[in-house]
Formats: C-alpha cells, sequence, structure tokens
C-alpha cells in the first residue's frame, strides 16, 4: 500500500511571502503625483508662513529681508500653480482635499489668486512700517480688515503696512482651509 506524503503546510509560506511583497503593494498604491506635489506645495506655503510669523507676533526681530524672501515664495506658489494641481476628481483616501473644490471653483481659483496678490503685498510692504499710526496712508487706504479685498495697484501694495499683508494672507489662507479641505480627525 502506497505510503502518502504529508500535505505541504502552505499557510505560513503563503503569508511570509504576503508579507514580504507588501512593501510593493504599498508602493503601488501610493498617492497620484497630482496629490504628492499639492501636499508638498501646502508645505512649502506653510514653512514660508510659519518662517515669519514669529516676527508679526513680535517674538523674533523683524527681517525685512526674510519677509521679502517669504512673500515671494508664497506669491510664486499661488494662483494657476496651485490650482493646477488640483484636477477635477483628483481625490483619494489620503486627499486633504473636499469635493467642494470642483464644486466651487471659482471661489477656490479667487482664493488662490488672492494668496498670489498678497504674497506680492507682503514683498512690496516689508521694508514699510509695520503699523498703520506709523503709515497712516496704509490705514486710509485700505479701511477695515474685514472688508478689505486683496490690493492689486502696485501703489497700493507699496503702500500697505507688512503687518495688514501678512494678516491678509492668513485670512486668505484660513478661508480656503475652512472652506476646502477635510477637518482634522483629533
Amino acid at each position: 500500500m502506497p505510503t502518502s506524503l504529508p500535505a505541504p503546510r502552505l499557510g505560513p509560506l503563503l503569508a511570509l511571502v504576503l508579507l514580504a511583497s507588501l512593501p510593493f503593494y504599498t508602493t503601488l498604491a501610493q498617492e497620484d503625483p497630482d496629490i504628492q506635489a499639492r501636499e508638498q506645495l501646502m508645505k512649502d506655503l506653510g514653512k514660508a508662513i510659519k518662517s515669519v510669523a514669529p516676527m508679526f507676533k513680535d517674538q523674533a526681530p523683524y527681517d525685512a529681508d526674510a519677509v521679502r524672501g517669504a512673500a515671494t515664495a508664497i506669491e510664486t506658489r499661488g494662483g494657476k500653480e496651485l490650482t493646477a494641481l488640483f484636477p477635477e476628481g483628483s481625490l483619494d483616501a489620503e486627499s486633504e482635499a473636499l469635493p467642494t473644490i470642483w464644486e466651487n471653483w471659482e471661489d477656490f481659483a479667487r482664493l488662490a489668486e488672492d494668496m498670489v496678490l498678497y504674497g506680492q503685498a507682503l514683498s512690496a510692504a516689508a521694508g514699510n512700517p509695520r503699523t498703520t499710526a506709523e503709515a497712516p496712508a496704509a490705514g486710509a487706504i485700505l479701511g477695515d480688515l474685514a472688508a478689505l479685498e486683496p490690493p492689486s495697484d502696485p501703489a497700493t501694495l507699496a503702500a500697505l503696512s507688512p503687518n495688514i499683508s501678512f494678516e491678509g494672507l492668513l485670512k486668505t489662507c484660513g478661508s480656503c482651509h475652512s472652506k476646502f479641505r477635510k477637518k482634522d480627525e483629533k
């Protein structure tokens, strides 16, 4: 009578093969390039803002050249460069973008352009006095910050207090995040 050989135990072997191939499949499932690029752009913008924020909170000495550098980084990454990274439907589980971006594209694109304008304003105003008390023309030109639209006129940009430009930039970022970014689940 023939003796039967024991059936091989494939379970542990299969588990080992699957575990070894996990990095390969994880790489395949990574985010698409648009999402990776826009996440990097947002990190770069955040880094530029955070590099000068302590100056506007009087927690660090004010450096007009550093403010200009950050403002240039912001203005060159906003507008069309930012919106180009949001092709319609570019969502996945890892994306923090909400579908409302594409439902309200005009508003999203306007905020991206506002970022450029406030970046230009901050760059142009970096060497100006920092308060409207020191630069009364800036207050007279702009009035209440709550009603402020980003200025595009070079003379207005040059007359601004950098504090007003920076606050307008922060309000633009905050408005975009509150409308078009998933809330943190902490």
